[in-house]
């Protein structure tokens, strides 16, 4: 059962598998989970599903919330991608300014990361402290923060209820999963080889580095500012004794720095019997114990080549996310275990489900090489700089990272640089020079081509791929006398623009190769020019045509003529206070700050938040939010809803008969007629748990206070000045003669059908 959401996040609908041609899920560890699947044209969504919720894979009986992202219609169905709306959430919903956190732990950091949101922490079995800070970051990267620390995963989930989403919760676990006793032999049936790794990244022994030994405590200065405490020799395991004697997985004598796994040595260690060494810090641990433990964990996965399988789950009897199998390779007499980490689901035949397991090769771009290589010479080098040989014959195949380039390179040595904008460009050593291998994703965005006509103009430093004859390219030049160099594609080469004449004349003149440096003439009729890049510093005309024209740069100082047709022009950028781009426009003074855009229109004054959008008028405050809706006004605490004050119609009346509602919502506890006078606090009330200010409260069976009934409850004199019915009956004039009496007794024991005991109760 798959449901449908309304952009209110309100159970629309109900789909089946059977409604479906096909219906995929794919999970990943720490990843957010993604949907493709599609429906008969004739069966597709309406266009007020926003959201779909499909039972959780992970989670029995929960379920994943995902948002509609693209939407593809063909001849004989539509094919829909969904993404998973926590991670969209978590990265949009709030910030955190400044919170900063010492020895802090699992739940405390997760729950103020989640603080502000509609997500919670559910299960979290996380051990450990952490000294941290978020500071202005969004909540989804608090989280990843706190991971980044102390390690773990996380699952989302909602719960659901009736029509409606009940609870958001998020599960922060040591490891999703269970450790199986399946085995796997490399080379079976069982198991396809998806990808295969090199061995430049495996390590047979590893030196770990815990935190740092405090020697001292930070000092609060004259002008307030905090020193950082002091921190001595970090923690290492010299002095643990392993021993497989005892049950340890690896022997390791007392006094050795090093954990070595002597099988990986023998056969992926260096040629003279040497481990390959992986030194590692961590500086989240400090408790030798557990740094033995991780640092064994970690070898245990970088100890034999990287490869990643794949299998269906009816060939691997039901594998799920997380779980951890052994995986032998017999020609070796090596094993080692392994995890899946990616599932995907097929909803529609559970037996096509496939799993991945292994390494993770899916992500080998530029930024995962610099960072594996960075994690394994942490401990090295702690400053910005490091360098790491990977023992060529010659002395090459050296890697440096840093902004300095390094000295005594030597042919084939690799050097990453890092930028003063804080992106990295990746080098190698030719033998004579550093040349430019991989690039930024700044180098790329500075690369630009635009269709023109038949034509491709391209503009950058970087040569087009796959160019087409006549294309052009502006080729960012430092060399040239004003940074630009132009040419054109021949059909196999990329010519230079460098024609020259004294002087030209005939009845034709072919442009497609020729280029103008500079040009002086009386008059030109420039009908038929077309240009990619046209540069002059004074046109002169009656009238220009620019309906179709982009103009790039506009200096407005000297602009006059009608103000709303230049608004009209598409104002892309930032001047003072004043923000208009694509998104709206943003006004910005001291603290307030008001936005204006197509959802809407929002002022912010510090901590307090006034908007106004399809939903209604909304002033936040932070905590207590208050909304104008159609029908009346909402109130909120924490992001919850306690009531409605609205205009609404009578069952069974016409929709003319109106009336005012005060209506308590399933959060609310209790509805009240109040007093805020000082002399009405001394007036009547009963018990311990009533406010004084209380003159008239409604309370709800069980979440009445102290001395109170369910229901209606008088904290103050009452007077009827006409008819009380109860039941049809009027008492009025019974109680009215009962008030008028002297004394009034009632029984409190019969015998024999007489009363045999009184109480006076006037």
């Amino acid at each position: 059962m798959i449901y449908l959401f309304d952009k209110k996040q309100n159970i629309i609908g109900m789909r089946n598998k059977q409604d479906f041609i096909e219906a995929h899920l794919t999970a990943k560890i720490n990843e957010a989970i993604t949907m493709d699947f599609s429906l008969p044209a004739g069966n597709s969504f309406g266009n007020e599903v926003r959201y779909v919720g499909v039972p959780h894979p992970l989670k029995s009986g929960q379920f994943v919330l995902l948002r509609l992202m693209t939407i593809k219609d063909t001849t004989d169905k539509t094919e829909y991608t969904a993404y998973e709306l926590a991670y969209q959430e978590l990265s949009s919903y709030s910030y955190i300014k400044d919170r900063r956190f010492t020895n802090a732990g699992p739940e405390d950091l997760m729950n103020v990361a989640l603080g502000d949101t509609p997500w919670h922490l559910g299960t979290c079995n996380i051990s450990g402290t952490l000294q941290t800070n978020f500071y202005f970051i969004n909540n989804l990267d608090a989280i990843s923060t706190v991971i980044k620390g102390l390690g773990g995963e996380v699952v989302f989930y909602v719960t659901i209820q009736g029509n409606q989403i009940t609870g958001r919760y998020m599960d922060y676990v040591v490891r999703q999963g269970e450790d199986t006793s399946k085995v796997f032999v490399h080379g079976s049936n069982l198991l396809t080889v998806e990808r295969t790794g090199d061995n430049s990244n495996i390590y047979t022994a590893i030196l770990p580095r815990g935190k740092g030994e405090q020697v001292s405590e930070g000092e609060t200065k004259d002008d307030g500012t905090q020193t950082p405490d002091g921190y001595g020799r970090r923690i290492t395991i010299e002095d643990i004794d392993w021993s497989t004697a005892k049950g340890n997985p690896l022997n390791k004598p007392k006094g050795d720095l090093v954990l070595n796994d002597p099988s990986a040595t023998s056969e992926y260690g260096h040629i003279d019997g040497k481990p390959r060494l992986l030194v590692k810090t961590y500086d989240s641990i400090d408790n030798v114990d557990t740094l033995i433990k991780t640092a064994y964990n970690e070898l245990m996965e970088v100890n034999h080549p990287a490869i990643q399988y794949s299998a269906t789950i009816a060939e691997t009897s039901g594998l799920d996310l997380g779980d951890t199998v052994l995986i032998m390779h017999n020609d070796r007499g090596l094993s080692y275990k392994t995890r899946v980490f990616e599932v995907n689901y097929d909803l529609i035949n559970e037996a096509n489900t496939t799993t991945q397991l292994g390494s993770d090769l899916s992500k080998n771009g530029l930024s995962s090489s610099i960072n594996n290589l960075a994690s394994t010479v942490n401990a090295v080098a702690e400053q910005g700089v490091w360098n790491i040989s990977h023992g060529g014959s010659d002395g090459s195949g050296s890697t440096s990272y840093g902004s300095e380039e390094p000295k005594n390179p030597k042919k084939g040595d690799v050097w990453f640089k890092l930028l003063p904008n804080g992106k990295t460009e990746m080098y190698y050593f030719d033998g004579n020079a550093w040349i430019l291998s991989a690039k930024t994703d700044q180098q790329w965005a500075d690369n630009t081509a635009e269709q023109n006509g038949n034509r491709t103009v391209y503009r950058g430093t970087e040569q087009p791929k796959t160019p087409q004859k006549y294309d052009i390219w502006y080729k960012v030049d430092p060399n040239e006398e004003n940074g630009i160099a132009m040419y054109y594609y021949s059909g196999s080469k990329w010519q230079k623009f460098e024609t020259s004449a004294s002087t030209i004349s005939g009845g034709s003149l072919d442009f497609n190769n020729f280029m103008v440096k500079n040009l002086a003439a009386l008059n030109i009729s420039a009908d038929q020019i077309t240009s990619g890049h046209l540069s002059a510093n004074f046109i002169k005309g009656g009238q220009i045509d620019a309906s179709t024209t982009n103009v790039i740069n506009m200096n407005v100082k000297s602009l006059v003529g009608d103000v709303s047709q230049f608004i009209k022009s598409g104002w892309d950028g930032k001047y003072g206070s004043t923000v208009i781009d694509g998104n709206g426009m943003t006004v910005t003074a001291a603290n307030m700050k008001a936005t204006f855009n197509t959802s809407g229109v929002l002022l912010n004054y510090g901590n307090y938040k006034l908007s106004m959008n399809s939903g209604g008028f909304m002033f936040d405050s932070g905590t207590t939010t208050t909304t104008l809706q159609q029908d009346g006004q909402k109130f909120d605490y924490q992001g919850t809803t306690i009531g409605y004050l609205k205009m609404m119609n009578h069952k069974g009346q016409a929709n003319s008969y109106r009336g005012l509602s005060m209506d308590l919502a399933q959060d609310g506890k209790f509805l009240a007629f109040t007093s805020s006078s000082t002399a009405d606090l001394t007036s009547y009330y009963v018990g311990t748990g009533f406010d004084p200010r209380i003159k008239l409260a409604w309370y709800r069976y069980d979440t009445k206070v102290n001395g109170a009934n369910a229901g209606f409850n008088f904290f103050d004199d009452v007077t009827f000045n006409n008819r009380i019915i109860v039941g049809g009956a009027d008492l009025s004039q019974t109680l009215k003669g009962m008030a008028q009496t002297w004394s009034i007794y009632l029984p409190t024991s019969v015998s024999n059908n007489q009363a045999t005991g009184w109480v006076k109760i006037k």
